[in-house]
């Protein structure tokens, strides 16, 4: 694993993704079914019970799942859907705490300095009486988290496959050639994602308000959080395996 990632194309990152997670839907609902409902328990948690407590185990469980479905279509992407610890099912051993403590890792490294600059920014131009400076700290920061993001997040397919040795500092390593290819693709990646998310979320609020009103709305929407967050987090995962693919021996997907 020390071939650095080089040559990439945004295009083909995001086609051969899409296709991977289109061209395996009856895979993608056997392995998403169980994390679903899972999720489901959870998210019924938080939206119908307001004790804190509650909502707290219920986030914590989400995270937990969602972890556990990206560590299972990691391997169904890299290794095949019929590998062992995908499908139907719930897994979290090793790997996946493994896999849970480097997303806390790269959450942190990438997303606490745009946190911290957006603050500073704000804070710098309401005490100067210089409007914007929040808005400008925030466009830095997400060029920054953006950029650290896409420089650290192979280490989390590694873990899922058990390459355990390979680290965050081996995936900032072997991005050094394609850093800013990783950057612009990360950006249409969640450009992508993010409108789809809009389109499909609108077109089902939209039945679902205009044929039951608000509390069948609520309801349907409530239901559909979970399924839909596992499929985008489907095509994240996806993404990010055909990047790691680059490193190794490729799988048959990856072109």
């Amino acid at each position: 694993m020390n071939q650095p990632v080089s040559g990439i194309s945004i295009s083909s990152v995001i086609h051969g993704a899409f296709s991977f997670v289109f061209g395996s839907i009856p895979a993608l609902i056997k392995a998403a079914l169980i994390p679903a409902l899972i999720n489901l328990a959870a998210v019924a948690i938080i939206f119908f019970i307001l004790n804190p407590m509650f909502s707290s185990v219920g986030n914590i469980v989400s995270l937990l799942v969602s972890v556990a479905f990206a560590a299972s279509w990691h391997r169904s992407t890299l290794l095949g859907h019929g590998s062992p610890r995908t499908g139907l099912g719930f897994f979290f051993g090793w790997n996946e705490a493994l896999y849970l403590w480097r997303f806390i890792l790269v959450f942190l490294a990438a997303f606490v300095p745009m946190l911290l600059l957006v603050w500073s920014l704000a804070f710098f131009g309401a005490q100067n009486g210089l409007m914007g400076f929040g808005f400008l700290g925030f466009a830095i920061g997400a060029v920054i988290a953006v950029y650290l993001y896409a420089r650290l997040s192979l280490a989390l397919p590694a873990a899922a496959i058990g390459h355990g040795s390979f680290t965050l500092a081996s995936s900032w390593a072997a991005t050094r050639q394609a850093a800013w290819s990783l950057f612009w693709c990360h950006v249409c990646l969640f450009l992508i994602m993010g409108l789809i998310n809009i389109i499909v979320y609108f077109l089902i609020a939209s039945v679902a308000f205009g044929v039951g009103g608000l509390k069948v709305g609520i309801i349907v929407i409530a239901i559909m959080l979970p399924f839909l967050t596992l499929f985008f987090a489907a095509m994240g995962t996806s993404a990010l395996s055909w990047i790691y693919g680059q490193l190794d021996e490729k799988p048959d997907w990856v072109q």
